[in-house]
């Protein structure tokens, strides 16, 4: 089962533990499930909110992507945004691209966020990117100018709340793994 890979940048520490710490809560609804299962001795119908990976059959009808875990990632955190770009180097050199960066902008005394995430850009046209900032060093037209593809690139203020976290998480890397599939069967 392959589980999301997610690349954490921001120079504070205490931001990237509560990225860490948002996004390796277990959840809530699985255990019910696994525990009704059990208890039944049948399948039950998966929540909306455990359902993993989902794709429309060619029916129209709703099917489980068993390959993709979502909700269980694999996470790695960096402080600066050159030392990013050389994680997503290695991660593509290795056949392990991340899907999903959340990255914040002023990281002093390196490259800023926004430098970063246009050469990520240029290493991976595919990856999901959120730009996380409690400062307006740059307007949304001035990043997605500098960044490119605005169909992969989220802008949001700090600070920011778990659901919020959670939420992109979720439909990013999701977003990002149908995609991939759907590359690969074209």
């Amino acid at each position: 089962m392959n589980r999301p890979r997610i690349l954490i940048v921001d120079d504070e520490k205490a931001i990237r533990d509560s990225y860490r710490s948002i996004l390796t809560t277990e959840d809530p609804i699985k255990p019910i499930d696994d525990k009704a299962s059990t208890l039944f001795a049948e399948e039950t119908e998966p929540s909306m909110l455990s359902m993993d990976g989902l794709l429309g059959g060619d029916d129209g009808e709703m099917i489980i992507e068993e390959e993709l875990a979502t909700g269980h990632y694999d996470i790695d955190e960096i402080d600066q945004g050159a030392g990013a770009v050389d994680l997503v180097r290695k991660s593509l050199d290795t056949n392990q691209p991340y899907s999903l960066v959340f990255m914040d902008v002023r990281m002093p005394p390196g490259i800023d966020g926004v430098e970063a995430a246009k050469q990520i850009r240029k290493l991976d046209p595919d990856i999901e990117i959120v730009i996380m900032t409690a400062y307006s060093d740059y307007n949304l037209e001035e990043i997605v100018d500098k960044v490119g593809n605005p169909d992969r690139l989220l802008y949001f203020h700090k600070p920011f709340n778990s659901e919020q976290i959670k939420h992109l998480a979720s439909s990013l890397t999701q977003h990002w793994y149908l995609e991939k599939k759907r590359r690969e069967q074209d």
